[in-house]
């Protein structure tokens, strides 16, 4: 899907959800169900649809059309925090894609995400050679990456 119609799509479902509450308890209730609550970590990890990466899915019927499929730590943060910060991407601090606790997300600007990929090694440039190797000096990885 392309970004366009996926903004398009969030836009219809926060101004559904703002409208009619009982689509918001339904949404709530659905998320919660297909969750499980590791007690330690305090993870809720998604039991249904995940996507190539890891992270839990949810297809949504927004205005009556074929359902779309939505991140579920997206769906999480708008409907336990509220406001989606406009060109922000949400990660999670816990680096378990499955989960969806919204104690366990950060809203983020896309550069301080990339960052943060980077930083936690959860990057895909961070597992090539020849990133580090364009890098020079200023990137090496240390010893523990192993190659």
């Amino acid at each position: 899907m392309g970004r366009g119609r996926h903004k398009n799509h969030l836009k219809a479902l926060l101004a559904r959800l703002k409208r009619d509450e009982s689509f918001a308890f339904a949404l709530s209730s659905r998320l919660l169900s297909n969750v499980l609550v590791d007690p330690i970590i305090g993870c809720w990890e998604w039991q249904r649809r995940l996507n190539r990466d890891g992270y839990g899915q949810l297809a949504v019927r927004v205005n009556g059309g074929d359902p779309v499929p939505f991140g579920v730590h997206v769906l999480a943060w708008i409907l336990f925090r509220g406001r989606i910060v406009r060109g922000n991407h949400h990660s999670h601090t816990c680096d378990n894609p499955p989960c969806c606790n919204p104690d366990h997300i950060e809203s983020k600007s896309v550069q301080g995400n990339h960052d943060d990929a980077l930083d936690r090694f959860r990057h895909t440039a961070w597992k090539t050679k020849k990133y580090y190797d364009s890098l020079g000096d200023r990137g090496a990885p240390g010893p523990d990456v192993p190659f």
